[in-house]
C-alpha cells in the first residue's frame, strides 16, 4: 500500500474501534511492529492485538501444514517476538 512514494499504514487511526484491531490486527496494522509503535494504545491493548493475531498465524501456520492453503507470508515468529517485548518490559 503506497500513496506515492509514503508508505500508508493499513489503520492506524485513532477512530478505529479497539473491538476491530483485535479481531482482525492484520487488517488495521502493516506489521506486528506498527502495533507495538502505536502511540495511542495502551500495553494491555497491544497484548490483546498481537495475541490474536497470534491466534490468526497459528492458524495459518497449521492450514499451510496440512496443505490446506494457507499463505507462506507467516509473520508468527514476528507477532511472538512482539508480545515478549510487551511482556518482559
Amino acid at each position: 500500500m503506497a500513496f506515492g512514494d509514503v508508505e500508508m499504514n493499513k489503520a492506524t487511526d485513532e477512530n478505529t474501534p479497539l473491538k476491530e484491531m483485535i479481531k482482525d490486527p492484520s487488517d488495521h496494522f502493516n506489521s506486528p511492529s506498527d502495533v507495538l509503535s502505536h502511540e495511542s494504545l495502551a500495553v494491555e491493548d497491544k497484548i490483546a492485538i498481537l495475541k490474536s493475531w497470534r491466534v490468526d498465524e497459528e492458524e495459518k501456520s497449521t492450514a499451510t501444514a496440512e496443505n490446506m492453503g494457507g499463505s507462506d507470508n507467516n509473520r508468527l515468529s514476528e507477532v511472538i517476538t512482539a508480545l515478549q517485548t510487551l511482556q518482559d518490559s
